[in-house]
């Protein structure tokens, strides 16, 4: 991705990838991070099932992008290596290795997000801000979104930001086949415990 420019294809191998510092940390960043770029498809090779194994803040995390297109990989995250105990200790602090997400485009237009396998993130599976023209569509979730305290889905859209005044269906979400992610962890804004914020908002 150090490489990348607009207008490029990034096919990947097989092979089991990690973030830096995996398995050293709480703080730990995305494994693939993708920042203020057009035109980007992210792929495996042909024939091949490249695998993407996180602990921090994400599997693939993207913002500002644009015609922006990710499939045919495998994203797991840590859940299976977090207990209940370790998870409620840390609901405050949303650490990273809590609340990490598989795949997280953060603000964009023209997102497809297809064919990939994503389980056992902390957080949400896949997950799309401040986006328009957006598709997740054929993928496997599962076993997420179960040690974050941030109340999250398995996928999501929020915070949906029109690029044009077009009446027509630009948000698209279909075929996934989506099972065992809950929120093992109870909801908690501190926000919530200050009668000026509650008033104002």
């Amino acid at each position: 991705m150090n490489n990348a420019s607009d207008s490029t294809v990034i096919y990947v191998a097989d092979g089991t990838y990690t973030n830096k510092n995996y398995g050293k940390g709480l703080k730990n960043r995305a494994t693939v991070t993708v920042k203020k770029l057009n035109n980007i498809l992210l792929t495996n090779l042909p024939n091949h099932s490249p695998k993407i194994v996180f602990d921090g803040s994400g599997g693939i995390s993207a913002s500002a992008v644009t015609y922006f297109e990710v499939s045919g990989f495998e994203i797991e995250g840590p859940n299976q290596d977090i207990t209940y105990e370790d998870a409620i200790a840390d609901r405050l602090n949303h650490s990273p290795k809590f609340s990490g997400r598989g795949i997280c485009v953060w603000s964009g237009h023209h997102i497809h997000i297809h064919h990939n396998t994503v389980h056992d993130c902390a957080n949400s599976a896949i997950r799309v801000n401040k986006g328009d023209y957006c598709t997740v569509e054929y993928n496997t979730v599962y076993n997420s979104t179960w040690w974050s305290s941030n109340a999250e889905s398995a996928i999501v859209y929020a915070e949906g930001k029109n690029i044009d005044d077009e009446d027509i269906v630009k948000m698209v979400i279909k075929g996934n086949v989506v099972f065992d992610n809950m929120n093992k962890i109870p909801y908690y804004n501190s926000h919530y415990d200050d009668p000026e914020y509650l008033k104002k908002n």
